[in-house]
Parts: C-alpha cells; sequence; structure tokens
C-alpha cells in the first residue's frame, strides 16, 4: 500500500512538474516595463516632475543627520533635541507625502502601458499556446527558458 502511495505521489509530481515546465510561462513584469522604451520615458519623465523635490527631501535628510548628531552629544541642549524631533517628523512626512505623489504619477502614467502589456501576453500566450503566464516575482527559482521578460520587452518595443 506504500508503494502504491509513493508511486502515485511521484506519478503527481512528476506530471505537475511537466506541465509546469511546457505550458507556463514567467515575467517580471516590473523589469518588462521600466527597461521596454516606452516605461523608460515614463521613468525619466516622473524623475524629472520630483526631482526638485526628490532633491529637497535628500538635503533635509542630510540635516536631520547631522542633528541626530547634534542631538546625542552628552551636552545636547533640550532644543537641539527638540529640534531634531522636528525635522524628522516633518522630514517623515515629506518623504510619505512625496511617495504617495510619484505612486499615483507612475499608477496614471503606466496604465496605459500596463494595459498594451496584457493585450501582448495574452496574444503570446495564445500564440506559445500557453495555460497560464505568471510574475517571476512569485517563484524562488525559474528555469531560463521559461522567462519571457526579454521578448516581452521586444514585443513593447516593437508595437507603438
Amino acid at each position: 500500500m506504500k508503494s502504491l502511495v509513493g508511486f502515485l505521489l511521484m506519478f503527481m509530481l512528476l506530471s505537475g512538474s511537466a506541465f509546469a515546465a511546457s505550458d507556463i510561462a514567467v515575467i517580471n513584469t516590473r523589469e518588462a516595463l521600466a527597461k521596454c522604451n516606452t516605461g523608460a520615458q515614463i521613468v525619466a519623465q516622473i524623475q524629472l516632475k520630483f526631482k526638485k523635490r526628490s532633491d529637497a527631501v535628500a538635503d533635509l535628510n542630510k540635516e536631520v543627520a547631522k542633528l541626530q548628531q547634534d542631538a546625542q552629544a552628552p551636552k545636547a541642549k533640550d532644543a537641539v533635541k527638540r529640534r531634531f524631533q522636528e525635522k524628522l517628523q516633518e522630514l517623515r512626512a515629506k518623504t510619505q507625502q512625496l511617495r504617495q505623489e510619484i505612486s499615483r504619477e507612475e499608477n496614471e502614467r503606466f496604465q496605459p502601458l500596463v494595459n498594451r502589456l496584457n493585450v501582448i501576453l495574452l496574444d503570446y500566450a495564445k500564440e506559445k499556446k500557453l495555460t497560464g503566464i505568471q510574475d517571476r516575482g512569485q517563484f524562488i527559482y525559474v528555469a531560463p527558458e521559461a522567462d519571457i521578460t526579454e521578448e516581452i520587452i521586444k514585443r513593447l518595443n516593437a508595437k507603438p
């Protein structure tokens, strides 16, 4: 009985891995979106749009780091410690606000490209007779031949 159960388990594992190897592909969606020509342009535009504010947050971060050193000095006055806490709160708020605005901008600007990517993936799956395409981030290991990221980037660049 144990050998029959072992055989059935082995058969299911082998047939499952054969299924996965031949009918499923993976893509690094983030990489495909960021590396295709349109995606790279979007990233550059977003970075340019938020550059001044990103630089201001970076400068504030340096100021907070300096204030932290001053506040940790053995003879630091309460005013220095208070100023450090105020600037730290300001840094956190500005960083959070900037991240949220960048995220909104990315979502808005990338949506048409994501829609195009979905059409390309559907066409690719039909063409290759795949039963599924999964994001690469869900796997610990993927055989290189199963990763279609570079092929999809080429197709994104080929379609206007």
